[in-house]
């Protein structure tokens, strides 16, 4: 018995030696479309890149209700004042001036632009006007998913942007992924920025601009007119690339919806040749190797396995793809030690070799409890 499993001992090891054709792909020429990307972690993400270009908190936005103040010098009982709320589309009915639009205006400009109205019109001769922003309009945006404290949130107009929900909600929960998404509600609304825009009153001819924007004593915010239709309802935000976004894309409306959605599980699945096959978690925005994974699951059964095999779920590929490694060459730090992705299933294999181990290991075993009584 033991002349025939020298004989599978000495097969196994001329199979090993001659080694077979294969279409897997080994761990030392894996394409680099094919190999696992670096972890990442939402946590580790600088939300100050989700910053909008600051829009000055004395700047006027619809729905703002304004103090404006119109002293001649000849009043009786002091200088006239009205409250009112910027229309819609962006503009100050005021009595006896009548309408003038002021949406994206600071206060001071604003101010300007009344006085020259009320002069043009033949209203005053020489006012002295201010305007106040009594209360700022602000928009009620709601914050779901994978954030800790998850609310609808009453955030200012001025600032209503994707930084400003999340720190409102507390930030990210540690189960959140890479991905939010921004839904927009389907009636007009306000959009500020370099070029401002506002949404919600007429689409004016030739290039849209607001007529009387031009600079009052400085640089004045352009104001003009679309309608929402032009906006997308729907904004996919990769965290990985919100530096690169537009502070449009990162801005927030009234009624807007915030969905930070929830990472999946990563895990990997370990077979084969171990002591304990399972499902290894993946650490956190941490990065697990083949060594780590096969650790993991308690090591090898059989000391001379060796052939690793891992199946990997590619994007775009429509089979599986074949890793082949060997755990000798990752023991010493080659390139077999490969990063894992999440899904992989990772195979220790049996080979002639390890079959023809564990066969003398069990002919010794049972010869030698044979030769023992009561073993």
């Amino acid at each position: 018995m033991l002349s025939k499993s020298l004989q599978i001992l000495g097969m196994g090891l001329a199979l090993v030696s001659a080694g077979c054709a294969t279409t897997a792909h080994t761990a030392a020429r894996l394409p680099a479309q094919l190999q696992a990307p670096p972890a990442q972690s939402a946590q580790r993400v600088d939300l100050s890149q989700m910053a909008t270009t600051a829009v000055r908190s004395d700047t006027l936005h619809p729905g703002d209700v304004v103090q404006v103040s119109v002293a001649t010098g000849i009043e009786v009982r002091g200088a006239l004042e009205w409250d009112v709320r910027v229309a819609d589309s962006g503009e100050l009915n005021l009595p006896i001036i009548g309408p003038v639009p002021v949406g994206g205006l600071t206060t001071t400009e604003a101010a300007e632009r009344i006085t020259q109205e009320a002069i043009g019109r033949g209203k005053y001769v020489a006012p002295k006007i201010t305007v106040v922003i009594e209360k700022p309009r602000t928009y009620q945006v709601r914050v779901v998913g994978a954030v800790n404290e998850p609310d609808t949130y009453e955030l200012p107009a001025a600032r209503s942007d994707l930084l400003m929900a999340l720190t409102r909600a507390r930030g990210l929960a540690d189960d959140a992924a890479m991905t939010v998404e921004i839904r927009h509600p389907d009636s007009p609304e306000l959009a500020l920025g370099g070029g401002a825009e506002f949404a919600g009153g007429e689409m004016l001819a030739g290039d849209g601009t607001l007529g009387g924007e031009e600079s009052l004593g400085g640089d004045v915010a352009q104001a003009s007119f679309r309608r929402a239709a032009g906006r997308s309802r729907r904004v996919r935000v990769d965290l990985n690339e919100v530096g690169e976004m537009s502070a449009e894309e990162l801005r927030l409306y009234d009624g807007s919806v915030v969905m930070v959605s929830r990472r999946s599980p990563r895990r990997v699945n370990v077979l084969g040749l171990v002591r304990e096959p399972s499902a290894v978690e993946m650490p956190d925005g941490e990065d697990l190797y083949l060594l780590d994974a096969i650790a993991a699951a308690k090591g090898t059964t059989n000391g001379v396995a060796n052939q690793v095999r891992i199946t990997r779920r590619v994007e775009g590929e429509p089979e599986p793809v074949i890793i082949e490694a060997t755990l000798r060459d990752a023991r010493r730090g080659g390139p077999s030690n490969i990063r894992l992705a999440p899904g992989d299933v990772v195979t220790v294999e049996q080979t002639p070799l390890t079959v023809a181990v564990d066969t003398i290991t069990t002919f010794f075993r049972v010869g030698f409890s044979a030769a023992l009584p009561g073993l």
